[in-house]
Parts: C-alpha cells; structure tokens; sequence
C-alpha cells in the first residue's frame, strides 16, 4: 500500500529531473570538428575541451524517420542523455530499389537520413556512419568474382573491383550536401581553393 503505480511509456518528461538534455552543447561541431589528442582522448578542435561519448546504435530500418518521428527520437535521447548515434547497417535501405548498381540512392530515403542527421545536430548529438557493414552488391555494379551468395564485405579486402564501389558509394554518401545542414558559403571557404573534392 505503500507503494505508487509507475507508468512507464519508455519517454522521459521534459523538463523533469530525468531531463539530461541541458547538459549538451547544441548544435553538435560548434566547436569545430572532434579530433584526437597526444593522449588518445577525444576533444573538440577549437576549444581543446575533452569530449566523452555515450550513444545508441541504430540499425536498418530505424535510420529513416518521417520528419515527426525524426524530431520526437532526437529530442528523446538528448532527453537521456546520449551525445552521439551510430547509424548502422543503413546502406541497403538507402539504395534505390530499381536501380542496377548498389551505388544509387533512393532520393527519398536520403532525405529521411539527411533530415535525422539535422536533427542530430541542432540538439547537440553528434553522429557516425557505418560504411562497412551489409551493402548488398548487384549485378549492374560490374564487380569481378562477385555472386549473390557471397558476402559482400570480404571481397573488398581481395578484388580492386570491389574495393573502387566501395569507395564510389562513400564519396557520393559522404559528399552529398545536406540541404538541412549545409552552409554554403562556409563549405567554399574551407575546401574551394583546398583542392580536398
């Protein structure tokens, strides 16, 4: 009798003191990039300040949100706590269904990505990306001593031909401009004259 019902519906009560969101420094990289020091530790490139990460893993499916569900999963974990996501196992989602090769993507489906990572960001939560985990090869990627029944991943390490679809599929997912985040006008000032693209 001494004991109160709790109802848990797995959502943490803004503002309540299970709220750890005003412990992160929004937007993520207002600090410059995260780079590592002489000691090995983590820290943030303009400020030198040590950075710790405690995050969430997600797979498959559950890196492509509606822009609702986008919003209320990264206003949850700042709720928690977490300062970082690792999207994993997202390529096969991401491709374009239709298409021959497993290098192009569902404009749909980056834009989902896109918009997730957005929402990261403004809250504070940093994010990595998984580019070496389930991609499915197909046939129109042209790629020597492939078959369906392989693993996809283990011919990287021992057929060129594989290795250059890795690549092709990284540069386009990494240099994709995401239009949610992307300031066009810094993005020139660091890398026109660079000869980094």
């Amino acid at each position: 009798k001494e004991w109160q019902p709790v109802k848990f519906d797995r959502t943490t009560k803004p503002g309540s003191p299970l709220d750890f969101s005003a412990h992160l420094d929004a937007p993520a990289g207002k600090h410059g990039r995260v780079i590592i020091d002489d000691n090995g530790h983590f820290i943030l490139e303009k400020s030198g300040e040590r950075i710790r990460f405690l995050g969430v893993n997600i797979c498959s499916t559950s890196n492509y949100y509606d822009r609702k569900e986008a919003e209320e999963f990264a206003d949850e974990i700042a709720r928690i706590g977490y300062n970082s996501v690792r999207f994993h196992h997202f390529e096969n989602d991401l491709l374009d269904p239709k298409a021959a090769d497993s290098t192009t993507f569902n404009p749909a489906m980056l834009d989902k990505l896109q918009y997730l990572m957005y929402c990261l960001k403004k809250r504070g939560i940093y994010y990595t990306l998984d580019l070496y985990a389930s991609r499915r090869l197909r046939p129109g990627d042209g790629i020597r001593e492939w078959n369906s029944r392989q693993k996809t991943k283990l011919l990287f390490n021992i057929e060129p031909t594989a290795l250059e679809n890795w690549k092709t599929f990284v540069r386009k997912l990494l240099l994709a401009p995401n239009p949610y985040t992307w300031n066009v006008p810094e993005f020139m000032s660091k890398f026109a004259f660079s000869g980094r693209i």
